[in-house]
Order: C-alpha cells, then structure tokens, then sequence
C-alpha cells in the first residue's frame, strides 16, 4: 500500500504528480460559485454509494446534480482498501480505512495516516456497490478541507474578512482588523520540504495545516523553514492559531 509520503513524493519530470493532477481538475472547475459548490462536494463526499445516489436524487437535487457532473471523478474502490468485500471510511479524516478484522468496525489505520487508532469506523459500504473519489482529490482535496473550514471558522470569528482569490479553488485573501492583507491556504501533508516549496508556487504567506502535525510530527516546522529561500514571507500556522498569526501580520 503507497503511503502518503510517497504519493506526496512522487515526481513526473520534477513536477508532483499529485499536485499535477489536483491542479487539473481545480482548474476545470473555476473559482465561480458553482465551481466552489463542486469543491465543497467533493470534500463532503469521499464515498458514494447507490442508496447514497438514490438519497440525493430525492432529497437533495443540488447535490445529485452536481454529481452529474463530478461522476468522472469517481471510481472502483481501490483494492488495497477492500476487506472482504467491504469499503470503511475513518470517522476523523472521512477517507478510506482499515477495520482492524472483520468483526469490528474500529479504524487499524487510515490513508491520512495521523488519526487516532482502533476508533468506530464511519460507515462501511459493500464494494461493489460504490464509487471512491480520485486519490489525488482524497489527499489534497477532501482531507485538508475540514481542516479549511476550521480555519475560515476561526478567522471569521475573529473579525476577519476572508474571501476566495486568485485563480485556483482553495486560496484565500484574509484581510480586516487593520492588518495587511494576507494570502491564505490550507493543506496536510506529511513532508514539510515539498509543502514550503508548493506554498511558494501557490504564493500564500498563510500556510495552515493541521496542528497534530506541528504537535507530533518531529521537526516538521524546521524542516518547512529550511525549504524556503531567505527572507520569503510565508509563515506556518495551525488551523486554530490563524487568527493569531493574521493579527500579527
């Protein structure tokens, strides 16, 4: 099974894959309202099931058509997370699990690779009744967006103006309280070197991830400081010290 790191790693003619193909679709769907309705989707909806379908097309007609659109981006489940015919999902990070047997719906690990084990297991699926986002959009997309929505929470309640800018989904202009205006994003990724690098290409100077990886990741902050060229202005943070940094300006 590939772990994060090395999803995160791998490289196609020094350009990441990963980010590659994120970027591809992110584009596609543009930085309209509807193109964030998507985005929001697919963060919400990792795993969609036939009587998860039916549910939408009853009850929720937005969202079945928004899914119209977005089936491209689903598939078969991958085999490695299959377990005798079932799919779970981690109830912390919402992505693809492990139960740890058969009997009990408990997490023995998860593709974010960070969250608490042997917890309930969200929801377990039969496989073959399903269809599983893209992994790029697992990692990049579904995973670090709730953490995006604390972070925008957060600012929000602090008196913060935050708004979309720029040309790909997911980049934020913090702005308000008499502070410089500061270009935000969110993400979780497990090596730090390649985050600094992807933040300089996103050209934010607010890097939020998650704060267990600034807690229990060893030095993860060095590592990301030591990827920055001298003097750039990019600052990493935890999802719920932003306010505090965006005050500091």
């Amino acid at each position: 099974m590939r772990t994060r790191t090395c999803a995160e790693l791998a490289v196609d003619d020094g350009a990441p894959i990963l980010d590659a193909q994120a970027d591809s679709v992110m584009n596609d769907l543009g930085t309209e309202p509807i193109g964030v309705g998507k985005r929001e989707f697919l963060i919400d909806h990792v795993v969609i099931d036939r009587s998860g379908h039916r549910r939408m097309l009853a009850t929720e007609p937005l969202s079945a058509q928004r899914f119209k659109g977005l089936k491209y981006l689903y598939g078969p489940p991958p085999d490695a997370w299959v377990v005798e015919g079932r799919v779970h999902q981690c109830s912390t990070c919402g992505l693809l699990a492990l139960p740890t047997n058969h009997k009990q719906a408990r997490t023995a690990w998860c593709e974010a690779e960070t969250c608490p084990r042997d917890t309930p297991l969200s929801t377990s699926y039969d496989a073959s009744n399903v269809q599983v986002l893209r992994t790029p959009l697992r990692l990049l997309v579904a995973l670090p967006g709730r953490t995006e929505r604390i972070a925008l929470r957060t600012l929000r309640a602090a008196g913060f103006l935050v708004r979309p800018v720029g040309a790909v989904l997911g980049n934020y202009l913090v702005s308000g309280r008499g502070e410089p205006d500061r270009r935000m994003r969110v993400y979780d990724r497990m090596q730090p070197g390649p985050l600094a690098e992807r933040a300089l290409v996103d050209r934010v100077s607010l890097v939020v991830v998650p704060e267990q990886l600034l807690t229990t990741q060893a030095g993860y902050r060095d590592g990301f400081d030591a990827a920055l060229p001298p003097g750039a202005d990019v600052r990493l943070v935890s999802a719920t010290d932003i306010a505090t940094a965006a005050h500091a300006g």
